[in-house]
């Protein structure tokens, strides 16, 4: 038979996923959509808390998280706000890309630097097509 209760450990860092949202995200959700703001603190929050960039692996300094307990932060962070939600998850899609494919090099480079920095960084991605109108490689 399957057993498809989560472990204890799996349970706590869903506890601390929902208090999170409880401490950080719920109380300042409305005003964030109101004024239409950059949630900076909360994300510099969940990323001192350990919430973000959760499945890069331990070899470059990341948790190697699962992606059941991606899934369970996720799913606390949206109930909190979906656009807190976003902004903190989103760091993962762009960084699959690398995660996949690239040379330790790059990871140590580019990912490395994501998650050990003192300060929140995020990820994001580039399309040379927009950005050659504008002049960046002239």
């Amino acid at each position: 038979m399957v057993d498809f209760e989560l472990s204890q450990g799996e349970r706590e860092f869903k506890k601390k996923a929902e208090t999170f949202v409880r401490n950080h995200i719920t109380p300042h959700a409305l005003e964030l959509d109101v004024r239409n703001e950059f949630p900076r603190e909360v994300v510099q929050k969940a990323y001192e808390e350990g919430l973000m960039n959760l499945h890069v692996p331990k070899s470059i300094a990341g948790q190697g998280r699962t992606l059941l307990e991606e899934t369970l932060v996720g799913e606390a962070l949206g109930y909190g706000c979906a656009g807190c939600a976003t902004t903190i998850m989103c760091n993962n899609l762009a960084l699959a890309p690398l995660l996949l494919g690239a040379s330790e090099q790059q990871l140590t480079k580019y990912v490395k630097p994501l998650v050990t920095a003192d300060e929140v960084k995020l990820a994001s991605f580039w399309a040379p097509s927009l950005n050659s109108s504008l002049g960046a490689f002239d």
